[in-house]
């Protein structure tokens, strides 16, 4: 097998997956828990990386330590920066006019919408249709 059809076997099942769900999330946008799922999974995703390929060959040559601190300093001003962004979105919310019926969350300081996770809610709840009653027959 030559270096090109090797490459484009291996390449082939990433891109026929991008392209069934970019017609799957076109026909049938996914919902907040939805999104929110695959974000946590490609979060894992690149965290795992790093700790398949690169911490073992950082403990043989016993710079680890360094590694490990640093990603900890990395995740607690992640953390950080999430707490800093609610308590500016919670005073922009407290300051903002009361939301009306079409727009059901207020504008924030950060720019025309707030958050992603918000913008992808407010967008899942203007244009996704009402589920209908559900009547339970005994």
């Amino acid at each position: 097998m030559s270096a090109v059809t090797q490459a484009l076997t291996l390449v082939a099942f990433p891109v026929a997956a991008a392209a069934a769900g970019t017609t799957i999330s076109t026909l049938r946008p996914p919902g907040p828990r939805l999104v929110s799922a695959i974000q946590h999974f490609a979060a894992g995703v690149v965290v795992a990386a790093p700790a398949g390929e690169v911490l073992p060959s950082l403990r043989k040559e016993g710079r680890l330590p360094y590694a490990v601190a640093g990603f900890i300093a990395g995740v607690l001003v992640m953390l950080a920066m999430a707490a800093y962004s609610r308590r500016q979105e919670a005073v922009a919310a407290s300051q903002s006019n009361p939301p009306t019926a079409s727009d059901p969350s207020p504008q924030h300081s950060r720019g025309r919408g707030g958050s992603v996770a918000r913008q992808v809610t407010r967008r899942a709840a203007t244009t996704r249709p009402p589920r209908p009653a559900r009547c339970d027959a005994r």
